[in-house]
């Protein structure tokens, strides 16, 4: 598995999986899968990863899946790893078994992920690939820990995609949570762009809710 960490023995692999048969790709599959964690987040290993990963069966998914499953949060928060990771979203997205499992693996850390320059790409997939009702385990996430999430960086991108990924409850719930925590946020240089964007929307509601939070409070 070493030739996957050099960049020409990468490319080669690479090259090898386009020109062989079945054989040669369980026996590169077997190597790679033993090694999933270390390569998905190597330099070259993880584009060997991927390119594993298109061409994988659901079983091999499975197995890859399970290799890499105790790791695959500390996998997403390495720059190389979040790529991999981002692979992986897609092709689970039609194998419902193994895309139960992804979710399950990331489900306790959505908060980290969303606020780490490289995990924060990971969530966006998820929100981008996977199908409405596999987003709900951010959305709760997200909603549980709103003030923490929206005044960061990163975080506060999320959460306005959160909110365009969401629909009915799970929009409710977010908007609910960000109208609650609107005084801090309007005061928080990521925050305040949240709650511009919940107030974009036009939700006479929500509007409601962030004018009475301010209401007595804001000094002019």
């Amino acid at each position: 598995y070493s030739i996957a960490k050099d960049q020409a023995g990468c490319r080669m692999l690479q090259h090898k999986l386009d020109e062989g048969g079945p054989e040669v790709f369980n026996a590169v599959f077997k190597e790679v899968a033993n090694h999933a964690v270390e390569l998905m987040m190597d330099p070259f290993g993880n584009y060997l990863c991927q390119k594993l990963m298109e061409m994988a069966s659901p079983r091999q998914l499975e197995a890859m899946l399970e290799k890499s499953y105790n790791s695959l949060v500390n996998i997403s928060l390495n720059m190389h790893g979040a790529r991999a990771v981002q692979k992986l979203i897609d092709v689970v997205r039609l194998v419902p078994p193994c895309m139960r499992r992804l979710v399950a693996a990331l489900d306790h850390s959505v908060v980290p992920l969303t606020k780490d320059p490289n995990g924060n790409h990971v969530v966006q997939r998820c929100l981008e690939s996977l199908p409405p009702e596999a987003h709900i385990f951010i959305f709760r996430a997200v909603a549980n820990d709103m003030e923490d999430v929206a005044s960061h960086r990163h975080g506060c991108r999320i959460v306005q995609r959160c909110i365009d990924a969401s629909m009915g409850s799970d929009r409710t719930l977010l908007i609910g949570a960000i109208c609650h925590a609107s005084l801090t946020l309007i005061q928080d240089p990521f925050g305040n762009y949240v709650v511009q964007y919940v107030l974009g929307l036009h939700d006479p509601q929500a509007s409601t809710m962030i004018v009475n939070a301010m209401m007595g409070r804001l000094h002019v």
